[in-house]
């Protein structure tokens, strides 16, 4: 009997139509199917949710994953470099306080930058429900 590769399972699966079944095959985690976000838009949501209110990373984590009702909840491996790359580009400040905790908040380039950006940034506000909303448009 001859053993296939996890890649040869794969294409197999792809090619009978069994493409989500055999990504959560390979990566080990059922039902994960797709992204909650293409590249960038994290960054974008991230900044839109700063210039309502200046936020540390952990209340950032916590505010995505009520805004996607639960279905998704960035890590801190995720969220963290996001972070870190907006302050790099000068759109978010850091203000240190008591015990190290980081609390960002945006500046001019940054609200300049989500200005350029506001078609996509509505896209994505209207993507993700506020708290006071309830329901995603997903469950109309």
């Amino acid at each position: 009997m001859v053993q296939k590769r996890r890649s040869d399972e794969i294409a197999d699966n792809l090619s009978t139509g069994q493409a989500d079944s055999a990504a959560a095959h390979a990566s080990g985690k059922p039902g994960r199917r797709t992204r909650a976000f293409d590249y960038g838009e994290l960054r974008l949501l991230l900044l839109a949710i700063i210039a309502k209110q200046s936020s540390h990373g952990y209340e950032l984590i916590h505010e995505v994953k009520e805004r996607l009702g639960g279905t998704y909840k960035p890590s801190p491996g995720v969220i963290y470099p996001a972070l870190t790359w907006l302050y790099d580009r000068g759109y978010t400040e850091i203000d240190l306080e008591k015990g190290g905790r980081k609390r960002y908040s945006i500046t001019d380039e940054g609200k300049a930058f989500l200005s350029a950006n506001k078609s996509v940034t509505d896209m994505l506000l209207a993507r993700v429900v506020p708290k006071a909303q309830g329901k995603s448009p997903r469950q109309s």
